[in-house]
């Protein structure tokens, strides 16, 4: 999977582990980000003001998101889940 960064201390093509906060991945976004991935909800969290997804990405990468409301998709959904270059961390070893 190739993601799209701001700053990258890593070559290009180099794999890395990234961080990227709960509330800054969108669900079902237009489009308008830097990356998406396809996921699956795994399981849903209503968390009174806060609705917390886990989500299984294609190939095997894990993320959560986080939403205010209420529960827009229920566990089993197919999204997109996807965030802006600059929201994602690049971690060192």
């Amino acid at each position: 999977m190739l993601l799209r960064f701001v700053q990258c201390p890593q070559r290009p093509g180099a794999p890395v582990t990234i961080a990227v906060r709960p509330e800054r991945i969108r669900l079902d976004d237009t489009g308008r980000l830097d990356n998406e991935v396809a996921a699956t909800v795994a399981h849903v969290v209503y968390q009174g003001e806060t609705v917390r997804y886990l989500l299984a990405a294609d190939g095997g990468l894990e993320l959560q998101a986080v939403e205010l409301g209420r529960v827009r998709f229920p566990a089993g959904s197919r999204v997109r889940a996807g965030w802006a270059a600059a929201d994602a961390r690049v971690l060192l070893s």
